[in-house]
């Protein structure tokens, strides 16, 4: 179908052609795609949830990784008699434990030579950025659900009270109570519709001034209605009607999640791959490959991580679900 332009718009068109010809490269790509329009993923990703909650590590090649998750101690002193007596304990180191990895590889994706050359857009660099997002999303995932159990095997889980329609200020404050001991500051992190209710908060509060939740949280994350496909299932982030609480820094500044990745960089020395960003590679098909059992003239690739996530105090994390 043909669309006639106006002389209006052919004149912006040729003063955007114009101006496209100063840049160079990527640079003029990039303009290029703001002036016609190119296909961009409108998703938003998360990678503040696992950065706002976690701590990082990186291992290299066969480096192994360890956790020690010390026993709560009791605080106790005795009143000192007039006999100077001092009981004594004896205490014993407890055992670091090795974490356990996970290793992820993404679908081959691969688009036919003479396609690429003729597209209106880089196909194969779109793909590469979904990918990245579906790893992120991935890894977001591992990190909600040991939370989500986290909460669940301390118990401290919580629903709507009789009567109550919507997640409100008050429960806020019972989930906020329950973990305050272990944590000077706290982050919200919450689905879709607990999200809509946080924005109501104030307006469906009979009082006579608003609420704010950073009167008792420092920080919150809302997590939209993302999906991620692993191992042909279908999953969902974060439930629309789930909230999570954590506490994520002690007395000691301590984080009560790790995440590591595996360091790469000896694969991204093969010709074959190329390092990208958080410890992953892509590994190339280059020109020519094998599509089942026939030989293609095509480019096409995928990616691979290893990582790992462990939580070391699931005290700390409490769970809201609006039924």
């Amino acid at each position: 179908m043909r669309v006639k332009l106006t002389a209006e718009q052919k004149e912006v068109l040729g003063a955007k052609m114009i101006e496209a010809k100063k840049y160079h490269g990527s640079e003029r790509d990039a303009f290029m795609a703001k002036t016609i329009g190119d296909v961009y993923d409108v998703e938003l990703p998360v990678p503040e949830v696992i950065e706002a909650i976690s701590r990082f590590e990186s291992a290299e090649v066969g480096e192994h990784v360890y956790y020690l998750a010390p026993t709560n101690v009791t605080k106790t002193v005795n009143v000192l008699t007039s006999d100077c007596s001092i009981t004594q304990v004896k205490v014993t180191p407890d055992t670091q434990t090795e974490v356990t990895w996970t290793d992820i590889v993404s679908k081959d994706v691969y688009v036919c030579i003479h396609d690429w050359l003729k597209a209106d857009h880089d196909v194969l660099q779109f793909n590469a950025d979904a990918i990245q997002e579906a790893m992120d999303r991935q890894e977001i995932y591992a990190v909600l659900q040991l939370v989500d159990a986290g909460a669940v095997s301390e118990s401290n889980v919580y629903t709507l009270d009789s009567g109550k329609t919507k997640f409100d200020y008050p429960k806020l404050v019972e989930m906020v109570r329950s973990i305050a001991k272990y944590g000077r500051e706290l982050v919200l992190i919450t689905g879709g519709t607990i999200t809509t209710d946080i924005a109501l908060m104030s307006y469906d509060a009979d009082k006579n001034q608003p609420v704010s939740i950073f009167d008792v949280v420092q920080k919150h994350i809302p997590i939209e209605d993302l999906k991620v496909t692993v191992s042909s299932v279908e999953k969902t982030v974060l439930a629309a009607n789930v909230a999570l609480l954590v506490a994520v820094s002690d007395s000691k500044k301590n984080r009560p999640l790790i995440v590591a990745r595996r360091k790469t960089e000896q694969l991204a020395e093969m010709a074959d791959t190329e390092l990208v960003p958080k410890q992953r590679v892509i590994v190339s098909s280059g020109i020519g490959m094998n599509v089942g059992s026939s030989r293609k003239a095509a480019k096409g690739f995928f990616g691979l991580e290893e990582y790992s996530v462990t939580s070391t105090n699931d005290l700390v994390f409490a769970k809201f679900t609006r039924s």
